[in-house]
């Protein structure tokens, strides 16, 4: 197994069989994950934990992803940790 302790990455789904999906193939990586199912956990998850990537599914309700899209805005003027936000989609 690879170590890629130093990168944590959130995966931001609402859908848990995504999560399962992504998380499955990252932690062989040895990537360190964090989940959120909406919004506000993602929110909660960035303010406790050292974040680097953030992986978010755009075909989530139109408010959630609103909330996320603020939330990248907040990101790239207050938070230099996080180093990249990503938009992804994984099929059923």
């Amino acid at each position: 197994m690879k170590t890629n302790n130093n990168f944590h990455i959130l995966i931001v789904d609402d859908e848990k069989l995504n999560i399962d999906l992504a998380a499955a193939y990252l932690k062989t990586e040895g990537y360190r994950l964090s989940y959120a199912m909406n919004a506000i956990a993602a929110l909660e998850s960035i303010s406790k934990n050292d974040i680097s990537l953030i992986l978010l599914d755009i075909n989530m309700p139109k408010r959630e992803v609103k909330i996320c899209i603020n939330m990248d805005l907040y990101l790239s003027f207050f938070d230099s940790n996080i180093t990249l936000f990503l938009f992804y989609y994984l099929l059923n």
